[in-house]
Formats: C-alpha cells, structure tokens, sequence
C-alpha cells in the first residue's frame, strides 16, 4: 500500500473520534503556486508548525478519509512526485506520523 508522512499529528487529519485514519484515498493533485495561496489557506494547511520551503511551486493534494471528509496537504513539487501522485488518483495511502 501507498503511504503518506505527515511529520506532526495536524487537526486536518483527525478523524471524529480524534484519532488519526489509517487509510486515506487520494482524490486530486494540483500543481500550485505558493504564492497564488491565501496566508488563511496556509495556516489551514501547515497549522502554523511547518514552514514551506522557499520556493514557489507545490503539488497540493486533496485526500478523503473515512466518511465524507477531505483534507489537503501540500507537498514540495519535482517532476518524479507529480508523475507519481498523479498515477495513484484513485488509491487509498497509510496515514504515516513520524
């Protein structure tokens, strides 16, 4: 199975019962730029805990878990990732805290 690390244990991944999922489906990826996004989407996305990189490019990807809920995550873009993500739309991921 796909997995997905997420390096803190973010309210956006929660589940009803505050636990974390363990399998999310891959529904979307998006190319973005960082600076294209609202400050209020990315204190959403990174809590205020993780600071993007300096770059401007980004894939951003939309997951479901459990029931009818989805969240994002942004991930740094290259090339090899983009190819990636793209081909597992569809998949379920384990979530993964490290």
């Amino acid at each position: 199975m796909n997995g997905i690390i997420f390096s803190h244990k973010y309210k956006k991944l929660l589940t009803g019962s505050n636990l974390l999922p363990v399998n999310v489906r891959l529904l979307q990826v998006f190319i973005i730029l960082k600076s294209d996004l609202t400050s209020n989407f990315l204190e959403y996305d990174t809590e205020n805990i993780f600071k993007l990189p300096e770059t401007d490019k980004f894939l951003l990807l939309i997951f479901k878990k459990p029931g009818a809920n989805i969240f994002t995550t942004i991930r740094s873009y290259n090339e090899g990732k983009e190819l990636f993500y793209k081909s597992k739309v569809g998949e379920f991921f384990k979530v993964i805290l490290k």
